[in-house]
């Protein structure tokens, strides 16, 4: 008699699905059927043993896969799948199986899924205004999808993105251009932020809140899409740079006296550095790099790319400020696909050389005088980088001052990095790092001798009680600051300014504050 003394639970992620055990004595017959087409059938000894082990995740694998979404509700049929096994002719168990996996899950799958949408991206992330952007979840009841906007009159809008039917495994677009659509008012009485979650039908939120967080475009950024672990889709915007880095080599032969080029048909690569990450998003980032499909925007076409290598090791998941890959197209490599505009070219006058000096109008000479002010921009190129960057006058003054004035005399600056993020959600931890220079470029961080940090959030003792803790004494130009039900770095006040105070041989000190 074959006894069943594990199995899959009836919900499961699939890297986290159980096998099956079966104490038996003799020989058993296993069937696992998906929509009652047998995909595997197979018979196991116990070979002197008590106990048979049978590892479906494999066989499951081959059933499930995301798609990227097209539209802005996109089920992800494949996402999921419903299996029957049967031990010697009889059915023993039927189960579901969710895309994805979590590292030492130690609840039920079922209730995972209800709190948690699928992605691992920092729970407030900045986002571009088109940046393509999806939010994924399971339905394992039927739900309620809703967005919250915030006026800039002080009030708030919730409207409701979707109700889904139990069963649903849904990608959502969360553009952020898509999710101010939704909104009774315009863009311009909204503030650039934008919470989503679940709740049931009876109005219990079940998910964690995820908030976007309006960033304006600030350099040439380039967006990277993939399948993370959970069976999700995520975006990426990555603002290092990127170059056409194709591998070639050219071989020659000759035929009949006539040299020939017998050079395979070269395909198309890139090189991309990530910009810099800080230490919340380098073990999100992880996700891209572990990906078996990935997508990139290229010339405005979103094409499917293979990573081909990659400078990232994994002890470097902690601690990852950039990094450089290389990828190449999945598919038609060779080939290219340029939009062109439709629209007439303007009517323009230029006149044509007729071997006298002539000059394209506007020329520089015709722009009225500027002011000399601090905030002059001018653009400059270095020769060994094609790109152009911008200084302003008050930094070439800044600039020639310090080389003016002896190193001893330069003050002290106070440089306080948040990661690019200054708002800190319940449940959230913000880690501050601090960098102290000498004039402009000079670092003199290691020199520092004493570090202070004071809080100020309006309370004078509760601020005092905080100044004296030991996560405070013990600062020394990094913290990390809490705000959850375990602990408060905050306090009760709407904004919490923190001072710090770095000091370098009781001479000189530099000052900065961040109010959070």
């Amino acid at each position: 008699m074959a006894t069943v003394i594990q199995s899959p639970e009836t919900l499961s992620l699939l890297r986290n699905l159980r096998s099956f055990r079966i104490n038996t004595s003799s020989t058993v017959s296993f069937r696992l059927e998906k929509d009652s087409a047998t995909v595997i059938e197979e018979t196991y000894d116990p070979n002197g043993s008590t106990m048979v082990e049978i590892d479906v995740q494999e066989v499951v694998a081959q059933y499930l896969d995301i798609t990227l979404p097209a539209d802005n509700v996109h089920q992800q049929n494949t996402g999921s799948a419903t299996f029957k096994a049967y031990i010697d002719g009889s059915l023993v168990n039927t189960f579901k199986v969710i895309a994805g996996g979590v590292r030492k899950l130690s609840d039920t799958a079922s209730n995972w899924l209800k709190a948690n949408w699928l992605t691992w991206q920092p729970q407030s992330k900045r986002v571009r205004w088109n940046q393509p952007e999806y939010l994924s979840y399971y339905h394992e009841d039927a739900g309620i999808v809703k967005a919250k906007f915030y006026l800039v009159s002080g009030s708030t809008e919730t409207v409701t993105i979707h109700s889904a039917a139990a069963g649903e495994y849904n990608s959502y677009n969360m553009e952020l251009q898509h999710l101010f659509s939704l909104s009774s008012h315009n863009a311009e009485e909204l503030n650039g932020l934008v919470d989503v979650w679940v709740e049931s039908s009876s109005g219990t939120r079940l998910s964690y809140i995820q908030r976007y967080v309006f960033t304006p475009v600030t350099r040439d950024e380039h967006y990277f899409l993939c399948v993370n672990s959970l069976g999700g889709v995520d975006t990426f915007c990555f603002t290092g740079r990127q170059a056409l880095s194709p591998s070639i080599t050219h071989e020659v032969a000759e035929k009949a006296g006539q040299k020939i080029t017998i050079t395979d048909e070269p395909a198309r690569a890139w090189t991309q550095n990530t910009g810099s990450v800080g230490k919340t998003e380098a073990v999100w980032l992880w996700e891209f790099f572990a990906s078996a499909k990935q997508w990139a925007i290229l010339e405005s076409n979103l094409e499917e790319i293979v990573l081909d290598s990659s400078s990232i090791q994994a002890s470097d998941k902690a601690n990852l400020n950039s990094s450089d890959f290389n990828f190449s197209l999945a598919e038609e490599g060779t080939l290219m696909k340029i939009n062109r505009s439709n629209e007439d070219f303007p009517a323009i006058q230029v006149p044509s050389p007729s071997g006298e000096l002539f000059f394209l109008i506007p020329r520089v000479v015709d722009f009225p005088d500027a002011n000399l002010e601090n905030s002059l921009l001018f653009l400059v190129q270095s020769p060994y980088i094609q790109e152009w960057k911008k200084i302003s006058l008050g930094t070439i003054k800044e600039w020639i001052k310090e080389i003016f004035t002896p190193f001893s005399e330069l003050p002290l600056r106070l440089e306080i990095d948040t990661n690019g993020d200054s708002f800190i959600a319940w449940g959230e931890v913000l880690h501050l790092s601090c960098r102290v220079w000498k004039g402009m470029y000079e670092e003199v961080t290691e020199q520092v001798t004493t570090w202070r940090i004071e809080r100020d959030s309006g309370e004078p003792v509760e601020d005092a009680a905080w100044n004296m803790t030991s996560k405070a004494r013990l600062f020394d130009g990094e913290i990390d600051i809490e705000f959850s039900s375990k602990l408060n770095d905050l306090g009760n006040a709407d904004a919490t300014t923190f001072t710090i105070t770095a000091t370098i041989d009781e001479n000189f000190a530099a000052v900065g504050s961040l109010t959070i």
